[in-house]
């Protein structure tokens, strides 16, 4: 501000003073008054766009700041200098001109982001998969997944976000000359706008991602190719702790829309956060009206040791009310797991789980008994093989009980692998319940701070149930090279 003030000052000065003031005999004189008059052009070709960055640096600075600013004056004029003073009033002149030029072209220094930031993703990842429980019917797929995230702040507090995806499978366009995009969409398009006349509120419109607690119920599921993406309205009040409520709309249908409504808290405790939560969705079409409240609460925490080595915890509990169609909904979810983090260069971790979803005791009559999973990130629970993505589906109705060991560490600067096993079973029902065990073993590769590798190989070997269920008996086979730039 001082810079625009003293640069201002010295133009006025600069117009008002004549060549006849100077006088001829001192050669270097002159020399600086003709240079002074060449950047007195340039400051009167930079007047507009100064003034408005005058009116940018205003708002940033704050009000008071800019009247704090002392402004260089100049006690005397122009012709009544000598060289020397006429010199250090032109070195003068130029410091000021860069400083306003920086102020131009360098970010805000109030910590605000640039005005825009372009990031994105690459990845790739090939898959051979044997899932069918009948062995010699492998599969290999080769996805690949592009994002390209424009993030703009056209001013304080307002935040444009557009990301625009393409995620496709190798072989599925026609043939090489296809440039149909039919993969091409945006997976993200919302307006931010928080600190409404200095209070702590945020609302954010538009398609966009969703994510709430551990994500077993609301998540972006992002190991999918296509990931998972919401058209919702979101507003919250708060910082630290903070309550949010949201709408989303998942399914237009003219007067029988399909809607997703919910509240939640967000609050910290030392170390410790608890999230209670109630979702409401509202099917209106006639033929399957639904109306399912899901109430519960997630909570997480770590212990420390004098040793700095770490004991946590997760816990959560679910309930789902309400009806469908001519039946009533009554279901139940509980989770828990402890987690144990280690010290050293190793950094291991150990963990171990249950989670429980509720069964149909009798799925063919109209009640509704088992748990539904809804929007979760269930490949970060339920196996990395992903049998079990979509619940109650993928155990017809009779919900699932999993218990899980993971354990993870560095090997090396650069990569870390892990192993994690599950015991899966049928809740409810009658007949065998044992779905399997399925054991994953994982390696990530970090080439960079942008550029990753992982593997995997994965073994599901059946149980009674899956027998049944799949008709077949052999051990499922996965692997899996994984591939990602983040830029």
């Amino acid at each position: 501000m001082a810079a625009i003030a003293r640069l201002t000052v010295v133009a006025v000065l600069l117009a008002s003073a004549g060549p006849g003031a100077v006088s001829a005999a001192d050669e270097s004189t002159v020399e600086s008054l003709k240079e002074l008059q060449e950047l007195r052009k340039e400051v009167d070709r930079r007047k507009s766009a100064m003034r408005k960055e005058l009116r940018l640096l205003r708002e940033v600075l704050g009000e008071s700041a800019a009247e704090a600013a002392e402004p260089y004056r100049s006690d005397r004029a122009t012709g009544a200098l000598k060289a020397k003073e006429l010199a250090a009033e032109l070195r003068l002149l130029r410091e000021e001109l860069e400083a306003v030029r920086g102020a131009i072209e360098l970010p805000r220094e109030d910590g605000d982001p640039t005005r825009f930031s372009v990031g994105g993703q690459v990845r790739t990842r090939l898959e051979w998969n044997d899932e069918d429980f009948n062995n010699g019917r492998a599969d290999v797929l080769q996805l690949l997944r592009s994002r390209l995230r424009v993030e703009g702040h056209p001013e304080e507090h307002t935040k444009v976000v557009v990301e625009v995806q393409d995620a496709r499978l190798y072989g599925s366009e026609v043939n090489t000359l296809d440039g149909s995009g039919d993969r091409v969409d945006f997976h993200q398009a919302f307006v931010t706008v928080d600190e409404f006349y200095d209070r702590p509120v945020r609302i954010s419109i538009g398609r966009q991602e969703l994510s709430y607690g551990s994500e077993r119920l609301v998540g972006a599921e992002g190991w999918s190719n296509v990931g998972r993406s919401f058209d919702a309205v979101k507003l919250r009040y708060g910082a630290e702790s903070y309550g949010e409520v949201l709408n989303a709309k998942l399914g237009e249908r003219g007067e029988r829309d399909l809607n997703l409504w919910g509240a939640y808290g967000h609050i910290l405790r030392r170390g410790h956060t608890f999230e209670p939560y109630a979702l409401f969705e509202h099917d209106k079409s006639s033929t399957d009206r639904l109306r399912r409240l899901t109430m519960g609460l997630w909570a997480a925490g770590e212990f420390a040791s004098a040793t700095n080595q770490i004991l946590g915890y997760e816990v959560e509990g679910a309930f789902q009310g309400g009806d469908r169609g001519t039946g009533d909904i009554v279901a139940w979810m509980a989770a828990g797991r402890l987690i144990y983090k280690g010290t050293g260069w190793t950094k291991p971790r150990v963990e171990v789980g249950l989670d429980w979803l509720s069964g149909d005791d009798d799925p063919g009559d109209s009640d509704d008994q088992v748990f539904d999973t809804l929007f979760a990130t269930n490949h970060r629970y339920y196996g990395l093989m992903d049998l079990f993505t979509d619940i109650p589906r993928d155990t017809d109705r009779r919900g699932l009980v999993d218990v899980m060991l993971k354990g993870e560490l560095w090997a090396s600067e650069n990569v870390r692998v892990g192993v994690q096993v599950h015991q899966f079973s049928l809740a409810s029902g009658a007949g065998g319940k044992n779905l399997g065990q399925e054991a994953d073993a994982v390696a990530t590769f970090r080439f960079n701070d942008a550029f990753s590798v992982d593997w995997g190989g994965l073994i599901f070997v059946p149980g009674s149930a899956m027998k049944v269920r799949r008709n077949g008996e052999d051990p499922a086979f996965k692997t899996y090279f994984h591939s990602s730039v983040n830029f």
